[in-house]
């Protein structure tokens, strides 16, 4: 038993390092988080082609900011790096019995690389048991990461009075926040593909249940569909993206008229009326196939996650 026990814990303040913007989220410990304090920092564009280490020291100062004036709570920080810093790959090594599979992992990781032994912070765990060639293998899944890089970022936080904690990859942040919908014991065998659809890249992932079994980052992003207007129309990448939003916006038809419902119901109606008429599916409860009561619903302040 505890000496005593903080009331309303929270957990670290959780930073998103993107190639369009830095998020920031902070909420309560517990089985039933709640975001106490959130905050996104737009990435300007004349930074956005500049090199990692120029964009992390250019908005040091208003992420910092940020932090003291947006609501959050301590000092500790886990942060999530953009995902070009990160090697995400599948990686199979013999099955044998007192075997250091870790140690084999970042061998062949760096191996495939061209890195110095100890060059690199790898993570990774199995996925499924495989052979090839009639010998046992087993498959896992790496995040791997330049020690110098990983390193970067802890003195990045500590100059500015931050500790950071941890570091996570943006795909298994991105399978993980959806751990509250898959608490059932059957949801184990359920299979969910995950597409998160970024301006520098896109994160694609197959979970089952809340366990990650496959992942990739594709160097396809809203980046590139600015360079290809941008060669179109001959003008640079921000008036490019300006233009493809814009058009994205006009070229949408207009929402059917939605059926009358009560005033507090209204923007949630609304909402499904559109989606419906722009051809878009609504979501619907993977259980029963109905749509979630939630979405009738508002979300008042201070909801949990």
């Amino acid at each position: 038993m505890p000496l005593f026990r903080l009331s309303n814990p929270v957990s670290p303040i959780a930073v998103d390092f993107g190639s369009a913007s830095v998020k920031l989220l902070q909420a309560t410990a517990g089985e039933r988080p709640v975001a106490i304090a959130a905050a996104e920092i737009r990435m300007p564009d004349e930074l956005r082609s500049q090199p990692f280490e120029a964009r992390l020291e250019a908005l040091g100062d208003t992420i910092v900011n940020a932090i003291r004036t947006r609501g959050f709570r301590g000092r500790r920080v886990t942060c999530s790096p953009v995902s070009g810093l990160m090697r995400v790959q599948h990686v199979q090594v013999p099955t044998a019995e007192d075997s250091d599979v870790g140690g084999t992992v970042t061998a062949l990781l760096e191996t495939a690389l061209q890195r110095a032994p100890g060059s690199l912070i790898v993570r990774s765990r199995p996925v499924l048991e495989t052979s090839r060639d009639g010998q046992a293998r087993s498959e896992h899944l790496a995040f791997a990461m330049a020690r110098e890089d990983a390193m970067r970022h802890v003195d990045f936080f500590r100059r500015r009075g931050l500790q950071l904690v941890a570091m996570h990859s943006e795909i298994e942040a991105m399978v993980h926040a959806f751990d509250h919908i898959h608490r059932r014991a059957g949801d184990s065998e359920l299979t969910t593909l995950y597409v998160d659809l970024g301006w520098g890249a896109t994160k694609v992932a197959i979970g089952h249940g809340t366990e990650t079994v496959f992942a990739k980052s594709v160097q396809l992003g809203g980046r590139h569909l600015d360079q290809v207007v941008a060669a179109s129309l001959r003008c640079d990448l921000a008036s490019a993206r300006a233009r493809r939003v814009a058009e994205a916006m006009v070229s949408a038809p207009p929402p059917a008229a939605p059926a009358p419902v009560a005033s507090g119901d209204a923007a949630p109606a609304m909402l499904r009326a559109a989606m419906r008429s722009a051809g878009t599916a609504v979501a619907l409860d993977r259980r029963n196939g109905r749509e979630p009561a939630a979405l009738g619903s508002p979300i008042p302040a201070g909801a949990p996650a």
